[in-house]
């Protein structure tokens, strides 16, 4: 297997939050396993619930964030620049470390998605977000919700019928969610994460791993992800600025391609 070298202009089109530019083959994802005692189904309906019912849905954020993603001795450095308003609009810029010009973005608003390339000069545009954004991020199964749990360090809503709960020695809960396949460990029986597992489809193995650690006044500070699949790299984001509910305007999200675009599928 081998890495690519890459500039920022050259990852614009496979990375916008924790992925780089790389060509190799196959990697090993490793196996994943539940850890902590599984509750039964009334019980964890239970305890799911009362998570969900402790959430509080923030109105707006926005984040400055600088990453240095890493495989082997190779590394690669962005910013950030992350938007999100109540209830689903949501906007990232790639910036170079230094300069405030933007490198590419996506932008998802009235349930519809758009991804600008400003380097190639492309754009894609598609209802719902799903599949764009999985494409724009490079890593499957990262939705916008498994980048807003990390961001707000919030689990995201989960339906707790399809939840499978995990009660771990030191007081922790791993809601296992069988919708979307991802397992967010939470700090006893709240919905503050510790660590997010995004899996395959089996659930057999992990493709992404995350950590969040916190400032002293519980704000999510530091982003630590391990990736397995489809590349093996690490990442570091650090959330330079961070501001809860600030006021955003529609027109922020209201991003339409420019005429000498091309659209591409």
């Amino acid at each position: 297997m081998s890495l690519r070298k890459f500039s920022p202009f050259s990852a614009t089109t496979k990375i916008a939050f924790l992925c780089v530019v790389l060509s190799l083959g196959g990697c090993f994802a490793p196996r994943f396993s539940p850890v902590g005692d599984p509750r039964g189904v009334e019980e964890a309906s239970r305890i799911c619930t009362d998570i969900m019912t402790q959430r509080k849905e923030g109105a707006s954020l926005r984040v400055l964030a600088d990453a240095t993603l890493r495989r082997g001795s190779e590394a690669v450095s962005f910013r950030y620049a992350i938007v999100h308003k109540a209830p689903d609009s949501f906007r990232v810029d790639i910036l170079p470390p230094t300069g405030a010009f933007t490198l590419g973005l996506f932008v998802f608003h009235n349930g519809k998605a758009v991804w600008l390339d400003s380097h190639e000069k492309t754009f894609s545009e598609a209802e719902g977000d799903s599949d764009l954004f999985e494409r724009f991020i490079g890593l499957p199964g990262i939705s916008r919700p498994v980048v807003e749990g990390l961001l707000y360090g919030t689990v995201p809503s989960l339906e707790c019928s399809k939840v499978r709960v995990y009660l771990q020695e030191n007081g922790d809960v791993l809601l296992l969610d069988s919708a979307s396949h991802v397992g967010w460990r939470v700090m006893q029986k709240t919905p503050r994460v510790r660590e997010v597992f995004v899996l395959n489809k089996s659930e057999g193995r992990t493709a992404v791993k995350g950590r969040i650690e916190y400032s002293t006044g519980m704000r999510p500070e530091r982003l630590e992800l391990e990736v397995f699949d489809p590349v093996e790299a690490r990442g570091e984001l650090y959330l330079t600025k961070f501001v809860e509910n600030p006021q955003l305007s529609d027109s922020l999200f209201e991003v339409a391609p420019p005429a000498n675009y091309e659209r591409i599928e």
